[in-house]
């Protein structure tokens, strides 16, 4: 609700609890404000009421956090967003998670494009742990 409607509310309870002998609790319960809702008013009495989501959080990215892992991002492509979240950690370049890594990337068009492997197609090894399946290293071989 706004300021301004609450002003409204406010005014016309404590007018027509001039008028009666009903309490502001009472006026305000007719007027279909809670008692609890009442009492916060008054505690933020001249406030706009402002809701939680729109408060910035301390573990929200700053601009200048969300560039550092682009830029540390940009000059080394050739890994991956979960290595490179790691190695940002450890040289103190920024403390996020591979999830808000790749997010950030994803933003601001700095992910790899996935090639789509055709029918004829090898897939080489891009990692150590491919080697361990033997099923992973080839997709969709034509065989002779």
């Amino acid at each position: 609700m706004s300021l301004e409607k609450r002003r409204v509310i406010e005014a016309e309870v404590q007018r027509l609890q001039g008028l009666t002998e009903l309490s502001v609790y009472e006026l305000a319960g007719y007027a279909g404000v809670p008692r609890r809702t009442w009492d916060d008013w008054k505690e933020r009495a001249g406030q706009e009421t402002r809701h939680n989501g729109h408060l910035p959080r301390e573990h929200w990215l700053t601009p200048a956090g969300e560039a550092a892992i682009v830029g540390y991002c940009r000059e080394r492509m050739d890994f991956g967003y979960r290595l490179l979240c790691r190695q940002m950690v450890d040289k103190n370049i920024a403390a996020v998670s591979p999830p808000t890594v790749y997010n950030v990337l994803k933003r601001n068009h700095v992910t790899k494009k996935w090639v789509k492997w055709g029918k004829n197609t090898r897939k080489t090894l891009t990692s150590p742990r491919q080697s361990m399946n033997n099923a992973t290293i080839w997709k969709n071989v034509k065989r002779n």
